[in-house]
């Protein structure tokens, strides 16, 4: 789980940055995402966050999938940011 350290807290979300020692436990940045707390990753069941499976990831503001996910090299993503309500910014990509 990532450490207090490599998050930071804003009033709409939350920033992670999964340190490389941890990400060399999962075979791709998808699995990675299992770093974050209270999301729950998996190949067979999708993503979970707080128990919820509506979740939707964007990469660099666009809708993105599993597949695309697990092809991401991990050493390309630099942070995660995780919104409970999504800004209007994103509402046209469906979240």
């Amino acid at each position: 789980e990532v450490s207090p350290k490599f998050m930071e807290q804003y009033d709409t979300h939350r920033t992670y940055r999964i340190p490389a020692q941890a990400m060399e436990k999962y075979t791709s940045f998808y699995l990675a995402l299992n770093e974050i707390p209270e999301l729950m990753v998996s190949e067979n069941l999708g993503v979970f966050y707080r128990g919820n499976e509506k979740v939707i990831i964007l990469l660099n503001g666009v809708k993105t999938s599993e597949v695309e996910l697990t092809a991401i090299d991990k050493s390309d993503i630099s942070k995660v940011e995780l919104y409970s309500e999504p800004p209007a910014r994103f509402m046209n990509t469906g979240a």
